[in-house]
């Protein structure tokens, strides 16, 4: 909506009483929620976040998710206020503290090797303390604690494959739709027997707050994930192939070793991998990009 801006400012003028200075929107996170940032100058200057959202039930999600991540003791941020009843405002809200730094994939190619290590050990660290949360009541995206959408991890590897290779037959790539089915064959027993694990599936190039290449927090958590955890370090991966190049490649070296995954979970992660540059694929209108995911998919797929 055209006044939601102002709105916002009113927000964080009545509640912190302090007119916000530089207000920026940011994007449009996770389940549809507008993102706004400010710098609040009071007594105390801070920067701070607001997301909105016309359904609560978002939010709620968020709130649940960021006490209990930072129960594990989390870099995420902190909730300074927030109000999900829709009486005095249009939407719900929630304001939080603003984790300094950039997202990963604009400093990944000027970190060194020793900055790669120790953020790789603590993004698996991260990913090893969500795991030791209670297992989901079904497969998928949703707030902690919510029953999934799906029955079991295999159903959502078909629909995402699925989806794919849809794509690829648009575009006519009957020999490396065969490739993709033929390396997701073997597999299909293991994706049966993944439990509702808990991780966080968008904690990848982004989402990860890192400053002069130093983890700073970890942002965005309107939901979580229960499921297989490769699928996350596939996402990481594909989106450090695509976005950064070669220059990343040592991270999700380091991911991969101190994840501890063996010669079986990499095919693993080459399938996964291939779904999500699929993916990508998906939502490409310029050919030579197009070109080049699919390239990235034809080696994936027979490497």
């Amino acid at each position: 909506m055209a006044e939601l801006p102002g709105l916002v400012v009113r927000i964080l003028t009545e509640r912190f009483w302090s007119r916000p200075d530089n207000l920026e929107i940011l994007t449009t996170g996770q389940s549809g929620s507008e993102v706004f940032a400010a710098t609040l100058n009071g007594s105390q200057s801070r920067s701070v976040v607001v997301k909105v959202n016309h359904d609560p039930k978002v939010l709620a999600g968020l709130e649940r998710n960021l006490l209990a991540l930072a129960h594990l003791g989390l870099p995420v941020p902190a909730v300074l206020d927030s109000d999900l009843s829709l009486e005095q405002y249009p939407f719900a809200f929630v304001v939080l503290e603003r984790i300094p730094g950039t997202d990963l994939r604009h400093e990944l190619v000027s970190m060194t090797r020793a900055q790669m290590n120790t953020l790789a050990t603590q993004i698996v660290d991260v990913q090893r303390r969500v795991a030791t949360l209670e297992l989901g009541d079904g497969f998928g995206w949703r707030p902690l604690g919510e029953i999934g959408a799906f029955s079991s991890w295999h159903a959502i590897v078909e629909r995402d494959l699925e989806t794919g290779i849809r794509r690829l037959e648009t575009l006519r790539e009957t020999n490396l739709i065969t490739q993709i089915v033929d390396l997701g064959r073997p597999l299909g027993l293991y994706f049966s027997s993944v439990q509702p694990t808990c991780f966080l599936d968008d904690l990848t190039t982004k989402n990860v707050m890192v400053q002069h290449g130093e983890l700073r927090g970890l942002v965005d958590f309107d939901v979580v994930c229960y499921g297989d955890a490769l699928y996350w370090l596939a996402l990481t991966r594909a989106a450090v192939i695509v976005d950064v190049g070669p220059s990343g490649q040592p991270y999700l070296d380091m991911l991969e070793q101190f994840w501890g995954v063996d010669d079986f979970g990499r095919q693993v992660l080459r399938l996964y991998t291939v779904i999500h540059i699929m993916d990508f694929a998906r939502f490409e209108t310029d050919s030579e990009k197009l070109e080049r995911l699919l390239r990235i998919i034809r080696i994936q797929a027979t490497t």
